[in-house]
Parts: structure tokens; C-alpha cells; sequence
């Protein structure tokens, strides 16, 4: 597996928050998430605190899936989120289909991810 990873450089220019350095594990969830996900697949991604199973996830989810057949929202969740502000985030990134069902745009699927 490592012997497919891209090379990798660090941009002269790059953010520190925004590097993410390819390894078995980034590859290992990139092939889960584009495989699993388009195939109504819901992966359970599991791993110590730190390892960075949330912004590989969110990588796959932006930048890896077909962006034409999935829609993102990405939250951040802190002591002040309310219950009223999740459903207002999320509710304002969907589309009314009739009286109290809402849903992604049309030819677009939602994957909601939990960190628990």
C-alpha cells in the first residue's frame, strides 16, 4: 500500500492546519470512504484521539467523492452549539421535498458523519 501514496512535499506556502501528510492510514480510509459511501456503504472509522480519522473523512467527503452526487456539511460542534443551531445548519444546506421532509438537492446524496 505505501508504495502507491503520491510524493510528498510540503508547500512553501502552505498552512500548517492544512497538511495532511499521506500514510498507510490516510490511504487506508480514502479507499474506504470513495468505495464504501457511493455504495450506501456506512463506514464505523474507529482509532485513537489524534490520528486524524476526522480530517481524512473530510478530505474524502470534499475532495475525493464525485462533488456532482454528494453533499457536504461540515460542523463544528462546542460547548455552545444548541440542538436549535445543529437544526438550523443543517436544515438551511437542504432542500423542502414537501410538508416536514427535507433532503439534499435532487441527484445528491447527504452523509451525515458523527463524532462520538
Amino acid at each position: 500500500m505505501l508504495d502507491t501514496l503520491p510524493v510528498f512535499e510540503i508547500p512553501k506556502d502552505a498552512e500548517f492546519s492544512q497538511i495532511v501528510v499521506p500514510t498507510a492510514f490516510t490511504a487506508h480510509m480514502s479507499y474506504f470512504c470513495c468505495n464504501m459511501l457511493p455504495a450506501r456503504v456506512c463506514p464505523l472509522i474507529v482509532g485513537p484521539t489524534g490520528t486524524g480519522k476526522s480530517v481524512c473523512v473530510a478530505k474524502a467527503l470534499t475532495k475525493e467523492l464525485d462533488q456532482d452526487s454528494f453533499q457536504s456539511i461540515i460542523l463544528g460542534f462546542s460547548a455552545k452549539t444548541s440542538a436549535n443551531m445543529t437544526q438550523e445548519i443543517i436544515g438551511g444546506q437542504l432542500t423542502k421535498r414537501r410538508k416536514g421532509v427535507y433532503g439534499p438537492p435532487v441527484g445528491k446524496k447527504s452523509v451525515f458523519v458523527d463524532d462520538m
